[in-house]
């Protein structure tokens, strides 16, 4: 529903479980009457509960690892941990019927969590995205062929000089971030790349300030240091649209310059 104070309550929720739940219910398990290899398996298995209750925070809040954490933990308990605990129980008589019910409960929700892993957007629209990104980069295109020839009437203007180089240096710059995220298929390692904006950032906006023109947009860094916790093609179209703006910043300058010639 999105009420005010949800994602502190999930937080303070998902950690008490967690941290101090869970922890306690081990060491009580520890205490129990039970055979040494039961206690094990038991806290064992509420180890990786917390793993993966910590995972599913992790997936909520979309903080970075979360996949991770519920991949690994997942796959612990439904391949290693469940076969462990039905093996060691299944043999005393009086723990059977017991036994067979929490195994087959226990794979049940190691498939719910693993259809958790990667809850994305369908193929229809992925497809779309992939389609916006292609038309966005080709309009990209023809807006800097166009800004090319504007330039080379405006060689002489040392503003319209730096403004080009500027633009230039960004585009450059995120066309590395593609590159990356191409080749890996991954937007993982995509912040390692988004430091280096900075500064040409920075000096991009200030000179947009400077020029003092409503046409003309400044770039935000923000969506690039959130670029490692969405998929590939949200990440491709957030750096397609920026190269956008870049070259629709510098048409609306130089078609500016010449209309006041």
């Amino acid at each position: 529903m999105h009420w005010p104070g949800a994602a502190m309550l999930i937080i303070l929720g998902g950690f008490s479980f967690s941290i101090i739940y869970m922890p306690l219910l081990i060491v009580l398990k520890l205490k129990d009457d039970e055979s040494k290899i039961d206690k094990l398996v038991h806290s064992f298995g509420l180890i990786l509960a917390i793993f993966l209750t910590a995972g599913v925070l992790f997936k909520i809040m979309r903080w970075p690892y979360a996949n991770n954490l519920m991949f690994y933990s997942t796959l612990l308990f439904t391949f290693i941990f469940v076969p462990i605990y039905f093996i060691t129980r299944f043999r005393k008589p009086e723990k059977k019927f017991n036994t067979m019910v929490n195994s087959v409960l226990m794979i049940a929700v190691g498939g719910i969590f693993y259809s958790m892993f990667d809850m994305s957007y369908s193929r229809k629209y992925e497809q779309l995205m992939v389609e916006n990104h292609i038309y966005i980069h080709e309009n990209t295109e023809k807006l800097r062929s166009s800004n090319e020839r504007l330039m080379a009437i405006e060689m002489g203007n040392p503003t319209a000089q730096q403004f080009h180089q500027l633009s230039t240096e960004l585009n450059s710059e995120i066309e590395a971030i593609v590159k990356e995220i191409v080749e890996s298929q991954s937007t993982r390692d995509a912040l390692q790349f988004v430091a280096a904006l900075d500064d040409n950032v920075n000096s991009y906006n200030i000179q947009i300030a400077e020029l003092n023109m409503e046409e003309l947009t400044s770039i935000e860094l923000k969506p690039f240091k959130r670029l490692n916790e969405v998929n590939t093609d949200v990440a491709m179209n957030v750096l397609a649209r920026t190269q956008q703006q870049l070259a629709v910043n510098e048409n609306s300058y130089l078609t500016n310059l010449l209309a006041h010639k």
